[in-house]
């Protein structure tokens, strides 16, 4: 298959040929870009959009994806599933019984959530309760459920845990002993795929593809961490904090997600949390947030209980990015978002808006990539005051570039603000190259603590548990 893709009458992609077929697997990487990103919803068929809509203002915000799109050789296939790197974009209704129903419809519910080994009880969960990694999980049960002659993924790796890459490679085999054609586009740098077909790589030059063996990436050098002061006193503590969640099954209310953790972050220390998918990750950081409320213990920001800040003052000091920073956006357009900072006197935001995310004040928020996206949640939430900075998967949806970059505004935020805390969720355990952090691991509602990444990586139960990282 050989494309090409125009917009206003420039090629954005301009005739890259992908020898796809059926019963084959093929994993395709390249950086984040708006080309890369373009490439997967083409070959899904949701790309290029076939009507124009009379608003200008809205026709704007879909331009870059109501190109021409010229199929020089060969043809799309003619049914096709689609996961991208947002799970949300693909769930529709309240209830996974509900999902279930009306996206695969006919086949058993029990056998498709078993796709991803997500149990039964799932069926009575409500969206809104799931994780972002159980989301992605259902989501890719659903895609892998349906007849199509082609299974497109887009940026889902990272939202899997150790256990849910395992239930993908299971799945892609799966599908690719049933003639399907998997095309996977990744960012991230793992050795799971190693049954691959056929691996390409995005080259410097806008959409040009190469084996892997010609594989050619900008090597960029990594901010270093290793200067960072060490003041013991404590940012954000977790005392004894339990969390119950409901079972959504009829005979339990309740159980417990979170149960008697205890942990501090320390000024100028970095904290992971890790953990499989569902273990509370997420849940902590909301808890921390004020988002959600501990059923007992005691959590404590800069000494006092947190119940002592408005939420004024909570965002003054706290810093917060969510698993999905577009329900973050508020405003339409970078000006609006510069004229909000200069109106509350945060030069502070500014100066590094200015310095990161060099873009029109027209500029739409629609159109940001994942990496922006990224970086205005995060800036935009930031004062001189911010003393704990929360990281909720950070690295989901970027390239090594875009976490080049993310590292280096952690860099300088090391030096422009006075004993601040980083406290990082993630599944990413490559960002353990860059930093040296302690690692609180939820596991069965517990928390095991470690004070060095040493440690945590010396522990048996790690090896079997996650998958590490590629030197």
């Amino acid at each position: 298959m050989k494309l090409t893709y125009r917009l206003n009458n420039r090629k954005v992609i301009d005739s890259v040929d992908l020898p796809l077929q059926a019963k084959h697997f093929y994993l395709i990487k390249g950086p984040e870009s708006h080309e890369y990103a373009l490439l997967p919803g083409i070959l899904a068929g949701l790309i290029p959009l076939k009507d124009k809509l009379s608003w200008e203002v809205l026709q704007a915000l879909i331009n870059e994806y109501s190109g021409e799109l010229d199929i020089e050789e060969g043809s799309l296939f003619e049914s096709n599933s689609y996961v991208g790197p947002d799970p949300e974009h693909h769930l529709l209704f309240s209830t996974v019984k509900e999902e279930l129903s009306f996206q695969v419809g006919f086949k058993d519910p029990i056998s498709v959530l078993d796709v991803f080994g997500l149990n039964y009880s799932y069926l009575n969960r409500e969206i809104h309760s799931l994780s972002g990694g159980e989301k992605m999980k259902l989501s890719l049960a659903i895609a892998f459920s349906r007849p199509a002659k082609a299974i497109i993924l887009h940026g889902v790796v990272p939202w899997l845990d150790k256990a849910g890459r395992h239930f993908l490679c299971s799945a892609i085999l799966t599908a690719r002993n049933q003639s399907a054609c998997v095309v996977l586009f990744e960012h991230e740098q793992t050795n799971i795929f190693s049954f691959a077909d056929q691996v390409f790589s995005i080259f410097d030059e806008k959409s040009s593809l190469s084996p892997e063996n010609h594989i050619a990436f900008l090597q960029l050098k990594q901010p270093s961490f290793s200067n960072l002061k060490f003041a013991r006193k404590a940012v954000l503590e977790f005392d004894k904090v339990t969390f119950m969640r409901c079972t959504y099954q009829p005979d339990k209310n309740e159980s417990v997600l979170l149960s008697n953790i205890s942990f501090s972050v320390l000024h100028d220390q970095t904290c992971f949390i890790v953990g499989h998918n569902g273990a509370g990750k997420s849940t902590l950081a909301q808890l921390a947030f004020k988002i959600l409320n501990p059923n007992s213990g005691t959590i404590r920001l800069l000494g006092n209980p947190l119940e002592e800040f408005n939420r004024s003052k909570l965002c003054n000091t706290l810093c917060y990015l969510s698993q999905f920073p577009k329900h973050q956006i508020l405003f339409g357009n970078i000006g609006e978002c510069k004229k909000h900072l200069s109106n509350v006197t945060n030069e502070f935001a500014l100066r590094l808006l200015e310095k990161y995310l060099m873009l029109g004040n027209e500029y739409p928020m629609s159109l940001l990539s994942t990496m922006q996206m990224k970086l205005l949640c995060i800036i935009s939430s930031l004062s001189a005051e911010t003393r704990l900075i929360i990281l909720d998967e950070p690295t989901w949806g970027l390239d090594a570039n875009g976490t080049n970059i993310l590292l280096q505004l952690l860099k300088d935020l090391s030096a422009l603000l006075e004993n601040f805390a980083l406290l990082i969720i993630t599944h990413d355990l490559n960002l353990f190259k860059f930093l040296d952090p302690e690692v609180v691991w939820l596991k069965s509602g517990n928390a095991r603590i470690y004070q060095s990444k040493q440690a945590f990586f010396s522990d048996k139960d790690v090896e079997e548990s996650f998958d590490i990282p590629i030197d």
